[in-house]
């Protein structure tokens, strides 16, 4: 893990189909910088695998010791954090430049994971 600030930007639904190349883009995101950012602003629906994939991406960024932050999402996903107490166990910001301050050396990165029908084309 180096020092910086890499984003992962979600939209759409993060469910039992999008976790796979949501976790990869994830642990690619963790891999190249100490803190990963992830940006829930376009995401319409998180199912309860997506929020399992959060909690374990940052109990595993925590561990290596990186910093997971959460850019909030729409209305819903907000209060379904709330109702889960993920709001209260995450480090949930409302605006990106919320988070850390970004390594003078280096600028953030975005990803943006494929949706899962690109990744069954590539694959049959």
């Amino acid at each position: 893990m180096s020092a910086g600030v890499v984003r992962v930007t979600l939209g759409g639904e993060l469910d039992i189909a999008s976790v796979p190349q949501t976790d990869r883009a994830l642990r690619l995101a963790e891999a190249a910088a100490d803190v990963v950012v992830l940006d829930l602003r376009e995401l319409e629906l998180i199912e309860s695998s997506g929020v399992h994939l959060v909690l374990e991406a940052d109990r595993r960024i925590r561990r290596a010791g990186g910093r997971l932050t959460i850019v909030s999402g729409n209305a819903e996903i907000d209060w379904f954090f709330a109702l889960l107490g993920l709001d209260l166990l995450l480090d949930v910001v409302d605006h990106p430049s919320g988070q850390g301050a970004r390594s003078p050396n280096r600028e953030p990165t975005f990803i943006q994971p494929e949706p899962a029908e690109a990744e069954q084309r590539l694959s049959a």
